[in-house]
């Protein structure tokens, strides 16, 4: 009998938190089977490429998961250094295009957005905002192309300069000597300009007979995608940013005014705000003022979030190519379309340099500034620090190097600079905040934008919104990141929230100069 009662009592107790906690129950059964080691780190020599030119190349927007459907990437990863384990330090062009030509976080250089509200955090954790600001570049924060420069370098960029997303006055443009024209008409709400990314005749300069530095930048796979698809009626529209599109958007305001602040409804009726919308919201750029003025501080990102989400739903509807019902997986298979249209662009270029002889003394590095939400979480865009967004693709060609090499630490574009600057022998300035990861393997990744930010180890992620609200999340038993772990009692998850918790901290004081 009393056999009986030492396994009765703790099945009794088991079976009450099962019964009480089912959630939690399941999410210690995945992580009872699922928890893993990162794999040893790489700890081989690299070889220095002294004279080497270099081409750095930003696939926007492309998601790590997407290199599995695109061959011409995969064969150049190959034969490459490859991060498997690579993470943005930002979810938005901006502050990660900053951070890859810096080495230093966003909240040290502070180039968030040329046109974004910017949010700090208080001493206590708390997020502050600090209304709209446009800043600019420290003169003591060195850009890569200033230190290439400086060395002897040819300096091009090749990319959107008539657009706020990457304004050479904020920074961008110093240490460049020569700007191409951008391939894209008239920004963002034209869906025809991803059609010249990649113009072979940029790689121009890998002719000279000095070290040539070379930016390109494609958005081939960001919004609007959507003049990709094969049908006339795709062909040359502004989809999804149409005014038709925008009207229908007019109508939901309508329709759901609880996305709006009460301050705006007490000084203006539903169907003159909505007008009012239209016209602030008509262009992409213009979508700051738009949701500054018409939604409320609480739900800032959440609007954007779902005003592109509506438009993309709007769209498919639109152009036949779904209902609600099959809109998640259409809307997938455009992204996947552009995918591999950037792949065909990169597989021209890459064909170019084999065929010009360029290869032989020439580093070629793709990265990608964020990734996507694809409706996994309810939106799409990029807003957030799920892996969705956060895990991009990293890719690093070196002419010295005869086979692949496969570097499994963790990554961040923060590395970028610092790991390129090695490889070509250049020194480094000292204002840099990354690492060479193959030198001093990285234990953590944080990245923070607009007032979110996030940390991870690995095998777990903290995520924290503009609001201040948190996420734990366990990568290693739920890489969709559907359990929400900050709340769970166990002492594992306790144990990962308070380490990663204090760890963030110290990069928030870091970053705090």
């Amino acid at each position: 009998m009393a056999r009986f009662y030492i396994w009765f009592f703790p099945a009794l107790l088991a079976g009450l938190f099962v019964a009480i906690r089912p959630d939690e129950t399941k999410w210690l059964s995945y992580y009872a089977v699922t928890r893993s080691t990162q794999p040893p780190p790489f700890s081989g020599v690299i070889p220095k490429c002294p004279n080497c030119n270099l081409v750095l190349i930003s696939l926007d927007t492309l998601r790590a998961d997407r290199l599995a459907m695109m061959p011409n990437l995969n064969a150049i990863a190959a034969r490459s250094l490859s991060f498997p384990l690579a993470y943005t330090n930002a979810y938005y062009t901006t502050p990660s295009h900053m951070t890859v030509f810096t080495s230093l976080y966003p909240g040290t250089h502070q180039i968030e957005s040329s046109f974004q509200r910017r949010t700090n955090w208080t001493a206590e954790g708390q997020p502050k905002l600090s209304g709209l600001a446009t800043h600019v570049l420290a003169a003591n924060q060195l850009t890569l192309a200033e230190v290439l420069e400086r060395h002897g370098y040819g300096t091009h960029w090749n990319g959107p300069i008539n657009m706020k997303y990457l304004n050479p006055k904020v920074g961008f443009g110093r240490g460049f000597s020569e700007f191409s024209p951008s391939p894209f008409p008239r920004g963002v709400a034209l869906g025809q300009y991803n059609k010249r990314d990649f113009d072979v005749s940029s790689l121009a300069p890998l002719k000279n007979s000095r070290r040539e530095f070379i930016f390109l930048h494609s958005y081939v796979a960001h919004l609007p995608r959507f003049a990709l698809h094969n049908t006339e009626k795709f062909e040359n529209s502004a989809v999804p940013y149409s005014r038709n599109l925008m009207t229908k958007f007019q109508n939901r305001v309508n329709s759901y005014p609880g996305l709006l602040t009460d301050q705006v409804f007490d000084s203006e009726p539903p169907k003159a705000l909505s007008e009012k919308i239209i016209g602030a919201c008509l262009r992409f750029e213009d979508m700051r003022e738009c949701f500054t003025k018409y939604v409320g501080v609480d739900n800032f990102w959440h609007a954007v979030g779902q005003l592109q989400g509506f438009l993309v739903k709007a769209a498919l509807i639109e152009f036949g190519m779904g209902d609600e019902v099959e809109e998640s997986t259409k809307y997938r298979q455009i992204y996947d379309q552009a995918a591999q249209e950037l792949d065909r662009h990169v597989g021209q270029m890459w064909s170019a340099l084999e065929k010009a002889g360029s290869l032989d003394n020439t580093v070629v590095v793709f990265f990608s500034d964020h990734g996507e939400q694809l409706l996994e979480h309810g939106d799409v865009g990029h807003v957030d620090f799920f892996e969705d967004t956060a895990r991009i693709p990293l890719i690093i060609y070196h002419p010295k190097l005869d086979h692949g090499v496969t570097v499994p630490q963790l990554t961040s574009l923060v590395d970028l600079m610092p790991m390129v600057l090695e490889i070509l022998a250049v020194d480094p300035p000292p204002q840099m905040q990354g690492q060479v990861v193959w030198r001093q393997p990285r234990e953590w990744v944080y990245g923070s934008c607009l007032g979110s930010d996030y940390i991870t180890d690995g095998k777990w992620k903290l995520m924290r919104d503009y609001l201040g609200h948190e996420s734990l999340y366990h990568s290693s038993s739920d890489p969709l990141e559907t359990r929400d772990a900050v709340n769970y009692l166990n002492p594992w998850s306790r144990a990962a929230y308070s380490r990663l918790a204090a760890v963030r901290s110290k990069f928030v004081l870091e970053q705090s100069l």
